[in-house]
């Protein structure tokens, strides 16, 4: 099953509230994922070549001014890849980031959940509880059929816990997947098709 327990964290992460996003269906966006899960950034926009070196301009001010409340660089490249050099949203950011760090998270999930879900704490704690406890051919399914249902983790879920039943009662993989999609994720409805056509 794809519905793992959740872990149990306490903490409660601070505002981060940027306008909200489409990284994955936006070939231009900043940031892209590919479907082993791993960040890459877009020539055209990647924080380093927007830079000069210039102490005005407004990239360098914002980093220095975030150095200067204890961030680490990694974190804070993230954070202006993301914000730009819109210092609330870029600080609110970091706050998140650390929270998140503070909850026991890898650096690499709450990347991943801050890009899709943003100021979403409830769909980020969500995110972040179930793949933590993936393994890494789970989180790899996981992370392309979240892609495929629009980041919807309750989509998803269900997808991939019928593709289960699915794939137990011994039916085709890639044709399961299918009915699956065509059925809206009704287990029962897929074995009666594939029966059908088989």
């Amino acid at each position: 099953s794809y519905n793992p327990q959740p872990v149990q964290h306490q903490q409660n992460p601070q505002s981060y509230n940027p306008q909200p996003a489409q990284h994955q269906q936006n070939p231009q966006s900043s940031l892209l994922m590919n479907y082993d899960g791993q960040f890459i950034y877009s020539q055209n926009s990647n924080v380093n070549n927007r830079r000069n070196s210039s102490p005005s301009d407004p990239l360098n001010i914002l980093e220095s001014k975030l150095i200067s409340k204890g961030y680490n660089k990694k974190i804070i490249d993230l954070a202006l890849e993301l914000c730009g050099d819109n210092e609330k949203l870029a600080t609110g950011f970091c706050s998140e980031f650390v929270n998140y760090l503070k909850m026991g998270f890898s650096e690499n999930h709450i990347k991943h959940s801050l890009v899709l879900y943003k100021n979403d704490r409830e769909k980020c704690v969500q995110f972040l509880s179930m793949i933590s406890i993936m393994s890494i051919e789970q989180e790899k399914e996981f992370l392309n059929t979240l892609y495929l249902f629009d980041n919807d983790i309750d989509k998803a879920t269900l997808f991939l816990d019928g593709l289960k039943q699915l794939e137990n009662l011994g039916l085709d993989k890639d044709k399961s997947k299918e009915a699956l999609i065509l059925t809206n994720m009704d287990v029962q409805k897929s074995i009666d098709m594939l029966l059908k056509n088989n």
